[in-house]
Parts: C-alpha cells; structure tokens; sequence
C-alpha cells in the first residue's frame, strides 16, 4: 500500500466524503467534522487493514496489563464529559468546539529552532524543549492540581510524599523512560531484558495506582519506535541532504534538498504543524546515514515525539478490598546462599498454622537492592504466567494444609554494586510482603 498516494487523495475529498470514507473503512458513522482528524484517522485504518493491526502476542500483553478481577476495560461511553474523580490523564475542555481531535489544537503548534542543532515545539508562545518544559506546560493549562511521578517512584511501594501527592492531586502523570534510556546507550542487550520487565512493572504500577483511589487510568504512548535487528549497511540510505536542521536515523528535518523515492517526504503544514519546513523518513526499515546514533532501536520517523496517544483506559471497579493470605507459615528456601551467577532460584512452601485448609495465593518473588526490584521471573516448577511472571502455587495433593513445594527460577536484570541484596516473596494481588530472606551475599561480576 502507498501511504503517501492514499493521504494525497483523502486530503482532496470534502468534510462529507470524509464522513463516507471513514463509515465504508470503519463500519460505522462518524459526526466527526475535522477535515484532518478523519484523513489521519482513514489513513490509519487502511494501512492497518492492508499491513496488519495489532500482533497476537502485543494483544495478549495488553490484556494481561488488565486481567486484575478489580479492572474493567471497557472505554466510558460519553468522553466528552469530565469526570469528578481523579484520573491519570483529565478531559481538558480547552476549546467549545468538540469536533477538535485533541486539546490545544485550536492553538497553534509550530516547530522551531532551538539552538545546538536542536528543534523545539512553540505553542502559545511557550518553547518545549523537553520533559520539564511539557509537564511545566501541563501543569499550567490543566485547570486542575497535577502531580507528576516516575514510575519507580510507585514501586515497589511509593513513598509517604508520592501517596501525599497522589491524594491530593486531580491529575497524575506518570512516566517511564528505562527502555529509552537504555537503547540510547546502545545497550541493546540490556534493553531487551529490560522490556518484560518494564510491562510486568506497568502492571504492578497500575494496582497502585488504583488502591490509591485513582478511578481511571489511561495508558498512553509518546511516540513510536523501531526495535530490530542490528542496523546493516545496505539499510543505510542518504538524507535529503540540502539545508538540514535535525537529522537522525529515522528521520530528517530541514529545507530543499533531493527527492528521493525510497524516503516520505511531507511539509509540516501536512501534519496540521506551523513551521517552514520539510520532514522525511525512509518508507522502509531503512535508516538515514548519520554520524552516531543507534545500531537496532530508533525513534522518529512520522509519529511525532511527545505526543500522547492514549492505547488503554482502564476504570478500577468497586469491590471488597482483597485481603493479604493470612494463616500461612512461608518458607524460603535457596538454592544457593550467595549469588553467584544472573540466575537465582528458590524454593517457596508454606503450611497452615491453624485448623483449616491452605488457600495458596498467586505470588510474586523478587531480588531486591536498595529497595528496588532487580531481577524478574523466568520459571517455576508449576503455575508460571510468563507474561507478568506471577506464580500461582496450589496445595500439596499429600496434605491440604500446605502449600505444594514450588521452585522459582530468577533471572537478574540489572547491574549491581551491593554486597548484599534481599529477597522477597510477595502477594502478587496486593503487593504485600509474605516473607523474605535478607542479606544474600553478591559474589558476581556483572
């Protein structure tokens, strides 16, 4: 399919055979009336037709993010009324106009130089250069108390400041840039370990979130990547060229230049931005010739940077709060008393201290160093979700009062400088602490 043909005709159709084209596309009717909004949106869903949606498996990841029994899933119907509670991402009315596909967009967005080779983003005659400047700018249009956090700051159980914050904000913005982080460095390696990692750390962060009382919460994404195999030369193509403000691998920003047919290439009045000059991306996995970059992850391209789209809207529901499993004597036993390589495991039992039956609990078992997860799951004996790394243990089939032996293997993710790390058998519903063994010596060069 070509992209670039597709957008060309959709931009010469009026409002009303916009309106057709997305119902023949969609299935259904639209009121929308944004000339801009519906090519995007048309354009979107034929290339998806023609190329493929969503994988199975990012399918998949995205129910397990919201499988908790207390999570529902479901869009609210009318969205264009703010609701009362807090939220992770607000309704904010900036305009009376509600065809307009995203607040702010009635004020101009335009891109600009920022000096040292950099572009920057102008709006209402504010300058964003970066994360600070965004959530200094969010903060002052919201209309609302903000709160803004990392996601480590929630885990693996935020501080006395960040519950304060989060309790008396209306707004919580919550960020996670590990990922990012890591491939900028060119650590691919480390990054792929990192990425279960990250979800499986989404998912503990959205339970906190809600047993805080935040009462709908909004996954969203800043922009898209590429992830792939290491960059080769015949995947290397030349840039425009001409009089070049910004140029990374996967994308080019400047004036004149050549045409070249293995490169989109599109003003930015194309993209409803002001500013005078042009964008390009190669059509392809192909990457721009530069001096530095990354060799297998890269940014850029047509989906512009910092733009929150939101995937996921997840509303906890009410219910009894689930209690932590209470009656049960843990044992933690190690198959080593040091770590001595990246792979630890252990073996969890339990046994009833009263009267009744075992009711074994879905649990989670952690490395932890200086108060923070480094490790993550990659086996079990039995009862192992390998998409959140959860283990569910069942009853001994000998004796209904203990907890079937269950050998978990544990894979560290990070690089340590402690002596010493902990570790820690959770409750994977409420986090809570069951057992822990401290003090495992670190005998392991990283």
């Amino acid at each position: 399919m070509n992209v670039g043909r597709e957008v060309t005709i959709l931009q010469g159709m009026t409002t009303r055979e916009l309106r057709a084209k997305r119902e023949e596309v969609f299935g259904e009717p639209t009121r929308a009336g944004h000339k801009q909004y519906l090519v995007r949106r048309i354009a979107w869903r034929l290339q998806s037709l023609a190329e493929g949606g969503l994988s199975e498996r990012a399918r998949q990841r995205a129910l397990e993010l919201a499988r908790d029994a207390d999570i529902r899933t479901t869009m609210p119907r009318d969205c264009s009324t703010p609701a009362p509670e807090r939220t992770t991402v607000a309704h904010i009315d900036v305009s009376p106009d509600h065809r307009l596909p995203l607040p702010g967009a009635h004020e101009a967005a335009k891109v600009v130089t920022a000096g040292g080779g950099r572009l920057a983003l102008e709006v209402g005659g504010s300058v964003i250069k970066d994360r600070k400047d965004r959530v200094t700018l969010l903060k002052e249009r919201a209309g609302v108390e903000v709160f803004d956090a990392k996601l480590d700051d929630l885990l693996p159980k935020p501080a006395k400041k960040v519950r304060e914050g989060i309790g008396s904000a209306q707004l919580i913005l919550v960020t996670s840039q590990e990922i990012d982080e890591l491939c900028e460095q060119d650590n691919i390696t480390q990054a792929r370990r990192q990425m279960d990692g990250v979800l499986n750390d989404l998912r503990r962060g959205i339970r906190v979130l809600a047993e805080l009382g935040v009462k709908r919460i909004v996954l969203a994404s800043d922009h898209g990547h590429l992830f792939a195999e290491e960059l080769s030369e015949d995947m290397k193509v030349e840039a425009p060229g001409g009089q070049t403000v910004d140029l990374h691998r996967r994308v080019w920003v400047g004036r004149g230049g050549q045409a070249d047919n293995a490169t989109l290439r599109a003003p930015l009045s194309a993209l409803g931005m002001e500013g005078d000059f042009d964008l390009a991306t190669p059509l392809t996995f192909a990457c721009f010739k530069c001096k530095g970059g990354a060799r297998a992850y890269f940014h850029g391209g047509l989906s512009p940077q910092e733009a929150l789209v939101p995937l996921l809207v997840l509303k906890p529901l009410a219910k009894p709060a689930v209690r932590v499993p209470a009656g049960i004597v843990w044992r933690l036993l190690p198959g080593s008393q040091r770590l001595t390589t990246r792979f630890f495991s252990v073996q969890v039992t339990g046994a009833s201290e009263g009267l009744f039956d075992v009711e074994p609990p879905k649990v989670r078992v952690e490395l932890r160093a200086k108060g923070k997860a480094i490790s993550r799951a990659v086996s079990a004996s039995y009862g192992f979700e390998e998409s959140t790394g959860d283990v569910a243990l069942s009853r001994d089939e000998t004796d209904s009062k203990k907890v079937a032996p269950n050998t978990v293997t544990l894979m560290v993710a990070e690089e340590l400088d402690q002596k010493a790390v902990g570790l820690y058998l959770l409750d994977a519903a409420t986090g809570a602490e069951l057992a822990r063994l401290e003090k495992i010596e670190v005998a392991i060069a990283m």
